[in-house]
């Protein structure tokens, strides 16, 4: 299963607790660099693989997720399709890795 959590304004101290636990039982997690609070990825498991997506293009993000979930092919292809967006709220108008 993937989900896309918003890492909140800033503070890890306001991610909401369904997304901390969420990360505290990640296996793989893609986030944006620039943008996550470094504390909030000390909540992973130690066995958790980190991917920064600040230096990586949509299709490399994909290809992680995809690879995270055992899945290639077409359905990949069909979700580099739908996933660009732009600024705002992470899971309605905003860029999701």
């Amino acid at each position: 299963m993937i989900y896309f959590v918003g890492a909140g304004p800033g503070a890890p101290d306001l991610i909401t607790v369904r997304g901390l636990e969420l990360l505290r039982r990640a296996h793989t997690v893609v986030y944006a660099g620039s943008l996550v609070n470094p504390a909030l990825l000390e909540e992973t498991p130690p066995e958790c693989q980190l991917f920064n997506s600040a230096a990586m293009t949509l299709e490399q993000v994909l290809d992680k997720l995809c690879q995270a979930e055992g899945r290639a092919g077409r359905w990949c292809d069909y979700i580099a399709a739908i996933l660009p967006c732009t600024g705002g709220y992470p899971g309605t108008n905003g860029r999701l890795a």
